[in-house]
């Protein structure tokens, strides 16, 4: 049987698998940068998701 979920609940599910993805990749770029190099692709895909979900949840 499928569970039906609320576009709000599924709103903060995206929202909290987001921040986890930011959160890891911010931590990822830290160590990049102190190692010397910039950020890599997964980075920019993970900042780029984040944004269009902000910018989707200010409509």
């Amino acid at each position: 049987m499928e569970m039906m979920m609320s576009n709000e609940s599924k709103r903060k599910l995206e929202a909290e698998k987001l921040a986890g993805f930011l959160e890891q990749d911010w931590q990822n770029l830290l160590a990049h940068v102190a190692a010397g190099r910039g950020p890599d692709a997964t980075m920019e895909r993970t900042v780029k998701q984040v944004i269009a979900f902000l910018r989707s949840e200010s409509v």
